[in-house]
């Protein structure tokens, strides 16, 4: 089985992850964990310099496997084992969930959608925004992601002031509030084009429904797990609280890799499995060793207008289902 995961940064990916990660382990022994694969090489921190490489050098919006280069599509085709369970999650991926889904093929697709000023709030204190791989890593891409987001923000949205834009365009709040908007926008357009049978539409302020989703999936030991319990917590996906790295084997580099091609290309992923002393891991200690600036987002007309729109949206597409 394999399951691909798209959200906009800070939307609750990782928390959707390890859930759906825990209930694949307990079911299929282990799993092969990508951790946001444009970014990372696995979950312990390592960075993916040719998983950067093919983000900045692809468009933001693509809707075919013929819009990437070769060695993108053979990157994303290395990612998930053929004979190991996969899940993959993505939170710069939403602008290419059709080509990226093309190549992995899922079985299913989640999709999280997380209100305006939530996402805003918990952004805005870190030491990164949602262009930052370019102007972290790569600088010369952010002004290019920028153009392509405004593009794709005016297509989608021509009643918005062009003056009004002009005014704020310099604010990093609003420049991540278009770019949470457009990456919405265009993964509810994914959405209404595909299988619905296969693919999932969820929102963080309702993640309870995540149960109800992982057993249409298959997996009937949701029915014992709820979202809800602290094991599940988003930021556990990096520790070895819930799920621990599995010894990784020469058998298991030939499933992930074609064999003959392995000294060239990056492994990436983790293969997991389920801590069985997961009940009595300190969680709490993890939950907390950082101390977290709290800053709050005033309510402004702008976040209003949007937010509203994309939930009105949502909650469309999810009452005509």
């Amino acid at each position: 089985m394999r399951v691909n995961i798209f959200g906009v940064g800070r939307s609750g990916t990782k928390a959707v992850q390890l859930y759906i990660a825990f209930l694949m382990a307990e079911k299929y022994g282990e799993v092969h964990l990508n951790y946001e694969p444009y970014l990372w090489k696995n979950r312990n921190g390592v960075l993916s310099q040719e998983g950067i490489k093919h983000h900045v050098n692809t468009p933001q919006f693509v809707s075919s496997t013929k819009e990437l280069s070769k060695k993108h599509v053979s990157y994303l085709g290395n990612l998930c084992p053929s004979s190991i369970a996969s899940v993959s999650k993505f939170i710069r991926g939403n602008g290419r969930i059709s080509a990226i889904n093309q190549i992995i093929n899922p079985d299913f697709t989640i999709i999280i959608f997380r209100d305006a000023y939530s996402v805003l709030k918990s952004v805005t204190p870190l030491d990164w925004d949602f262009y930052s791989i370019g102007s972290r890593y790569a600088p010369s891409c952010y002004k290019s992601y920028w153009s392509q987001i405004q593009k794709k923000f005016e297509q989608l949205n021509n009643k918005f002031s062009k003056k009004k834009f002009e005014l704020h365009k310099e604010d990093p709040i609003f420049k991540n509030l278009i770019y949470w908007y457009v990456m919405n926008k265009v993964a509810m357009q994914y959405f209404l084009e595909s299988n619905k049978n296969s693919n999932f539409l969820i929102s963080f302020e309702n993640m309870s429904e995540l149960q109800k989703i992982a057993q249409k999936m298959g997996f009937g030991n949701a029915a014992i797990y709820h979202p809800s319990n602290p094991i599940f917590e988003g930021s556990l996906i990096q520790s070895s609280n819930t799920i621990i790295n599995k010894p990784v084997t020469t058998d298991y580099h030939r499933k992930l890799i074609n064999f003959s091609l392995i000294k060239k290309a990056e492994k990436v992923g983790n293969l997991i499995q389920i801590n069985p002393l997961k009940e009595n891991s300190s969680i709490n200690s993890i939950l907390h060793d950082k101390k977290k600036i709290r800053i709050e987002i005033k309510k402004n007309e702008i976040i209003d207008i949007l937010n509203e729109e994309i939930k009105a949206d949502l909650n469309q597409i999810m009452f005509s289902k």
